[in-house]
Order: C-alpha cells, then sequence, then structure tokens
C-alpha cells in the first residue's frame, strides 16, 4: 500500500479522501482481522460462519 500511496494515485482520483478512507480500512481489517460493515448494512443471522478469509465489494451505485 505504501508504495499506492507514494506513486500519487491517489491525487489523480476524483475522490481521494473517500479512497484513502477505503485503502486504511482494508488495512486494518487485514493487519487485525475482522469485519466492516457500512452502517447501511442489516445483520439478518449470525456471522459467525465466516470462518474463512475472504473479501467483498459491492458495485458502485450512481445516484
Amino acid at each position: 500500500m505504501e508504495s499506492w500511496y507514494e506513486s500519487g494515485a491517489l491525487n489523480k482520483s476524483a475522490h481521494p479522501i473517500e479512497h484513502l478512507a477505503d485503502a486504511l480500512r482494508l488495512a486494518e481489517i487485514f493487519n487485525r482481522g475482522g469485519i466492516y460493515l457500512d452502517l447501511d448494512v442489516v445483520v439478518m443471522r449470525s456471522l459467525a460462519f465466516l470462518t474463512l478469509p475472504f473479501v467483498s465489494q459491492s458495485p458502485t451505485v450512481s445516484t
């Protein structure tokens, strides 16, 4: 991630603050483990079955 930041790619983004926040979230999850959910997610059942590592991202929705 350091090379991505130093490359200046973040400065070329249309949404640099949001992309930096996404990268920091992923780095924390990678380093510490855990789950990240946005506030608009409603959990309908236990997440205890998530024992294997995986990453998922929903498609961007244009409004």
